[in-house]
């Protein structure tokens, strides 16, 4: 393999005028592959914000559905209220289906009567059809089963009479 030296001298000597200006570059360059990589514009090596790379790999893993439903418990306050946030906390979402569980029977009324404004609400924030239905529950009553056994009846109010 002749030098590139004497390459650029044969090529001035036939004068042969190239089709685009003539760049010198070494052999090791050559040899590694960087002569012509990258340059002024924008390439997918350059670096890139950490947002772009997590937004496209949740889209190739098929995540963006579980952090659509994680982004209610996380921004719920913001969503709905500070004060209907402060009485009620999102419980679960499944099939588009929140299930909310409010602080007290009263709260549980209101928040009924609220649902369809919270709904829109929730929309306008993450989107349509990331929260269909809403199924709000009041606070649940003492559960007097102990322990994963038990044997039918009343409980411990059977041992009165």
């Amino acid at each position: 393999m002749p030098h590139w030296t004497q390459v650029v001298s044969r090529i001035h000597s036939a004068s042969v005028t190239p089709m685009r200006p003539l760049v010198l570059v070494s052999p090791l360059v050559l040899f590694l592959g960087l002569a012509f990589a990258g340059g002024a514009g924008a390439d997918d090596r350059d670096p890139q914000p950490l947002g772009r790379l997590a937004s496209k790999m949740a889209a190739s893993q098929g995540w963006n559905e579980k952090l659509v439903s994680a982004s209610v418990f996380g921004r719920w306050a913001e969503l709905v209220g500070a004060d209907v946030a402060e009485h009620a906390t999102p419980v679960s979402l499944r099939d588009g289906e929140l299930t909310v569980a409010a602080s007290s029977t009263a709260w549980a009324t209101q928040l009924r009567t609220l649902q369809r404004q919270l709904l829109g609400k929730i929309a306008a924030g993450l989107g349509p059809n990331v929260v269909r239905k809403m199924k709000i529950q009041g606070p649940a009553a003492p559960n007097w089963r102990k322990g994963p056994r038990h044997a039918p009846g009343r409980g411990p109010r059977d041992t009165y009479g």
